[in-house]
């Protein structure tokens, strides 16, 4: 083909074939693209969700590992103030008080840690 002459309807066709086949390859890379981003993405959450069942599963385990602290601290103090009012045990009134003090102080915490850890407060993980 030279400059004077037009070009024939064979080879503007030609052209807007060719046009055409590399649109439709660049169609085709980017719908690919797309695919392998949503795979990675689904990938991801995949991930997260993982993460957060192990999460939530530890944190049971935790507070069910508390609760049986408590209970066990609870029952020997339940002892030691049995045995004491049935004069199998010798202590004052100052250490009776002590210990059911501190028991009680301890006991309280413990449930309030807990209950902090096991259900959060919303401002705070907003602001994570």
């Amino acid at each position: 083909m030279t400059s004077s002459t037009p070009p024939t309807t064979i080879e503007i066709q030609n052209v807007f074939q060719e046009g055409f086949k590399s649109a439709s390859s660049i169609d085709a890379e980017a719908k690919e693209l797309d695919i392998k981003a949503l795979k990675l993405k689904n990938k991801k959450k995949k991930l997260k969700l993982k993460a957060l069942r192990q999460y939530f599963k530890a944190r049971k385990q935790f507070a069910q590992h508390i609760f049986t602290l408590v209970c066990v601290w609870l029952f020997f103090i339940l002892i030691i103030v049995v045995a004491s009012g049935q004069k199998k045990l010798e202590l004052s009134d100052t250490v009776l008080v002590a210990l059911i003090t501190t028991t009680t102080i301890n006991v309280s915490a413990f449930l309030v840690i807990v209950a902090n850890f096991l259900f959060p407060n919303k401002k705070k993980s907003e602001k994570d």
